[in-house]
């Protein structure tokens, strides 16, 4: 990882400059600062959460910004107030990459504008007001409500009498396990009203089967033999498509999430010729709609707690046998199982790029999008990953997710179905007005975190007061 940081100041600023352009095919201000983001999503190793904050706020700072300058005249450029709004953005999160990367960056990108010392002054000033103001308004967050406590206790409570069915820590020992993803349940959304309002008005069909069922039974052995690590008919491609899509588990792959990859699928099919305002706007909805269908995922993850694979094969239940040694391809435990956060994302992500681009077969070529030297710990390299279309790119999220041991069918087949469904709500609504709500601040109100009795009841993670 050293090695990736080290060559990280050299890579971004031949971008600043302009001499790797052609590897992006519409290479502005607002691309150039969305790739630098990618590269601290991979050389700080982000949760999928927080990289697509990283993201969407990166954006919506570099709109607000060429909204602020329309009505204010000609006194500055777009190319300025973006540059200015984008490392304001980035320095408020990452003040210790403001000497080394940053600021060198941005430097490097200005001297290509040939600016005067007023343009800077007033591009400065603006793109800091829309940056910092951004910033403001999302420290209100629930989310950065203390959630770890109760969500551990809701697990606990159960370890000693475990329910077939619902999420438990895997080899418990009474250390902290990891724990991850569970403040998104009380995310504040950007353009829907209400996570749990929008689950009851939109996915009363959702929910994992219940253990005993048949329905479970299908999905046992949809994943038993797939997903196994050791499984004698696993072959290169199903470790790949689990590897690249999982991120950083093998050269070549995503360095951390779909996320990573749908900002890079957007990155390579923008057409040349795409305005800085056009490129700004379409990250913005991009990384909004994947954050808001991340809370409602969430909220129906830490709602349902439904078990995970190794659970669920090493423990067994009433129709089927325990498999003490069943291990997944790709080992991940750190949160409930249903639905599919990867393909939650990309059912969002790619509902996006299609509504965009007003078609679905828009074909695309991504590399793992580490640019230097793989971090990855694995010598099996992947190669470009060719596909048709955005919907392409969805089912293979499925399938990799399959074969890491991760998600069960319906898991993967109801996240994307999520995502896309949130994904055409932001679409449709976009720029709407939001209420402000009438709760006062989390950290006055109390978390509420208890798992359901049976697997398939619905008892979501609440703030209560």
């Amino acid at each position: 990882m050293a090695l990736c940081t080290g060559l990280l100041l050299t890579f971004l600023t031949l971008i600043a400059l302009g001499q790797l352009a052609p590897t992006i095919a519409a290479d502005n201000v607002a691309v150039q600062w969305n790739l630098l983001v990618s590269q601290f999503v991979c050389t700080h190793n982000m949760q999928p959460t927080e990289s697509n904050f990283l993201y969407l706020q990166t954006a919506l700072a570099q709109w607000h910004a060429l909204l602020a300058l329309k009505d204010t005249g000609a006194c500055t450029t777009d190319e300025a107030v973006v540059a200015f709004a984008s490392r304001a953005l980035l320095a408020a999160y990452l003040p210790f990459e403001e000497d080394n990367t940053i600021d060198p960056f941005l430097d490097a990108q200005l001297q290509t504008l040939h600016l005067t010392r007023s343009q800077k002054r007033l591009a400065q000033s603006m793109g800091e007001a829309v940056a910092l103001d951004i910033v403001a308004r999302r420290l209100k967050d629930p989310r950065r409500t203390f959630t770890y406590g109760p969500t551990r206790e809701a697990v606990d409570e159960r370890e000693n009498d475990p329910t077939p069915g619902l999420y438990r820590f895997l080899n418990y020992t009474g250390n902290t396990p990891s724990l991850i993803i569970q403040r998104s349940a009380l995310g504040q959304t950007f353009v829907l009203p209400n996570a749990l309002a929008y689950i009851e008005e939109n996915l009363k069909h959702f929910g994992p089967p219940k253990v005993p069922s048949p329905e479970w039974d299908v999905e046992y052995e949809q994943l038993v033999k797939i997903g196994r690590d050791n499984w004698k008919g696993r072959t290169k491609e199903m470790n790949q498509t689990a590897g690249f899509i999982f991120g950083s588990q093998q050269k070549g792959s995503l360095c951390r999430s779909p996320v990573d990859f749908w900002f890079a699928i957007a990155r390579t099919v923008l057409p040349p010729k795409t305005s800085l305002y056009d490129t700004a706007l379409l990250f913005s909805k991009l990384g909004v709609a994947i954050h808001d269908s991340r809370v409602v995922l969430s909220t129906l993850q830490y709602g349902f707690w439904y078990w995970r694979p190794p659970t669920a094969f090493r423990a067994g239940d009433a129709n089927h046998k325990p498999i003490p040694n069943w291990s997944q391809y790709i080992l991940w435990n750190t949160h409930p199982e249903y639905p599919s956060g990867a393909t939650t994302i990309s059912g969002s992500a790619g509902a996006v790029m299609e509504l965009y681009f007003g078609k679905t077969d828009v074909p695309f070529t991504i590399q793992g999008t580490y640019p230097g030297p793989a971090c990855g710990n694995s010598t099996d390299v992947i190669g470009p990953r060719h596909y048709k279309s955005f919907a392409a790119a969805v089912e293979d999220t499925k399938l990799g997710r399959m074969y890491a041991g991760a998600h069960y069918n319906i898991s993967v087949r109801h996240g994307a179905e999520l995502g896309a469904k949130v994904a055409n709500y932001i679409w449709k609504n976009w720029g709407m007005s939001t209420p402000s709500g009438i709760l006062p601040a989390s950290a006055y109100l109390n978390v509420v975190s208890k798992q359901p009795s049976k697997a398939g009841e619905f008892r979501p993670l609440k703030l209560e007061y």
